[in-house]
């Protein structure tokens, strides 16, 4: 076995404790960067599981001999799929018929700690928000008046919008 040379100690000795302060100037940094992604990954999760239950429960309910009730319970078997829970799932008109043209169905999913993986600061207190408005399998109304709004995380600073949206600002 060699034996250390006096020089090479001292170098030893100077650098003694580098990686941790490295380390502890870095690993914050890192953990930021781990739990932001983490956090706009469910949030975007949020706003593409909300559109699909809009869209699944608007196409349940488009078809004949559908109800309310059947539209209601496709979109929330959607939002369990995701483990989203306290949504406000809303059906247009409230009672479908054979006359009814057009089904509505909305969905609202509020950003709490229900539906995080961990504690969601940057979307706290604000909601997703979907529409999805589909006309009735062999009626004649104009396709035009089917609508789906716009998907995405979104500021709250706009009017009327889908998307992630902050029920406190009036949007």
């Amino acid at each position: 076995m060699i034996a250390a040379t006096p020089r090479l100690r001292t170098r030893r000795a100077t650098r003694r404790g580098t990686s941790t302060v490295e380390f502890a100037l870095t690993a914050p940094i890192l953990f930021v960067l781990v739990f932001g992604a983490i956090e706009f990954s469910r949030a975007n999760m949020l706003v593409h599981t909300t559109s699909i239950a809009a869209t699944e429960a608007a196409r349940a309910g488009i078809i004949p001999g559908a109800t309310a009730a059947e539209v209601e319970a496709t979109g929330r078997a959607q939002l369990q799929a995701a483990g989203i829970r306290e949504a406000t799932l809303t059906v247009d008109p409230p009672e479908i018929l054979s006359s009814t043209e057009q089904v509505t169905v909305t969905v609202d999913v509020p950003v709490n700690m229900n539906n995080g993986y961990i504690i969601p600061r940057v979307f706290l207190g604000r909601q997703v928000h979907k529409s999805v408005t589909l006309q009735r399998e062999g009626k004649n109304t104009s396709a035009a008046n089917e609508s789906v709004g716009s998907d995405g995380v979104q500021g709250s600073q706009s009017g009327s919008y889908d998307g992630l949206v902050n029920p406190n600002s009036g949007s």
